[in-house]
């Protein structure tokens, strides 16, 4: 997911591109905590997931919190940059975000939907809703997403190397 929000980042001339490669690399650290520390819930939930609610309800329903939440406290906590943890906290919930770091969060979040729709999703599972005011606020089309899409392809397959650690 980093290498992808760092190639939309550059693509639409955002120098923060490193940071929207971590911000990427780290948006969904929730999950892999929720899978450490609460994993008989975790594990429930993921066996009960289905399309017709975002993860982060299917969270909210088995946890009491969702990802988002939870990985914005650690990154807060662990002394992240503003940047990261505010993917973290809005990657699936930007409109109610007021800041000037907006573009890391749509980087990720159309990174997100990129993944998830090159089979590599979070959780398993599509439950991406298409981000259309990320989308929108980078001014990306359909053909930009397929562009995007084949160079993530390229980037993996040049450093697949690293893949094989």
């Amino acid at each position: 997911m980093g290498i992808c929000a760092r190639l939309i980042a550059m693509r639409c001339k955002i120098a923060a591109f490193e940071d929207a490669f971590l911000a990427g690399l780290l948006h969904d650290i929730g999950i892999i905590l929720e899978d450490q520390y609460v994993h008989p819930r975790f594990r429930q939930m993921i066996m009960a997931l289905t399309p017709e609610k975002s993860l982060c309800e299917w969270e909210r329903q088995f946890l009491g919190f969702d990802h988002a939440e939870l990985g914005e406290a650690v990154a807060r906590a662990w002394g992240f940059p503003e940047n990261v943890r505010t993917a973290i906290a809005f990657h699936h919930n930007a409109a109610l975000y007021r800041g000037e770091q907006i573009n890391i969060i749509r980087c990720v979040a159309v990174a997100n939907l990129i993944c998830t729709l090159k089979g590599m999703p979070s959780v398993g599972i599509n439950l991406i809703r298409v981000p259309t005011w990320a989308l929108q606020g980078l001014n990306l089309t359909k053909a930009d997403i397929a562009v995007l899409a084949e160079d993530l392809d390229r980037e993996i397959a040049q450093n697949a190397l690293l893949f094989e650690l």
